[in-house]
């Protein structure tokens, strides 16, 4: 068996040598920011042509729908685009069919239906429960 002495180095001034570093130099003229801002009109998702239905165009299919207006969801000022969810158990399992979810809830709809606020596609109508608008 070896001593550790033989594994000692021969050269007492020896020091590992510096690993290269594989990253760009800082000096490129790609601008760096300093804070992260969200921008005031996210760009939606894209979506595959003719697959994906979006949750506004959706609704807009139930209203113009007599089988599910005014039983679903209603009309509370068309002209304005105000309306109103009048069973959210019916309206999450008809977006749980367009979803292939069958254990779709209103919570897991209103999420879906939030990402919508910031592209201005929908809003909240202030104290009303369950009242939208469309942007």
């Amino acid at each position: 068996m070896e001593s550790d002495e033989e594994w000692a180095p021969m050269d007492e001034e020896w020091s590992p040598t510096p690993l290269k570093c594989f990253r760009k130099d800082q000096t490129s003229t790609r601008k760096i920011m300093d804070r992260k801002t969200p921008t005031l009109r996210p760009v939606p998702q894209k979506r595959t042509p003719g697959k994906k239905l979006k949750i506004t165009q959706w609704i807009v299919e139930l209203l113009r729908d007599p089988k599910f207006n005014p039983r679903v969801i209603t009309w509370m000022d068309e002209t304005q685009g105000i309306f109103l969810i009048k069973d959210t158990v019916a309206y999450a399992k008809l977006w749980g069919k367009v979803k292939q979810n069958t254990n779709m809830t209103y919570e897991k709809l209103s999420r879906a239906m939030r990402y919508s606020y910031k592209n201005d596609e929908l809003m909240m109508v202030l104290d009303q429960r369950l009242t939208y608008k469309f942007g």
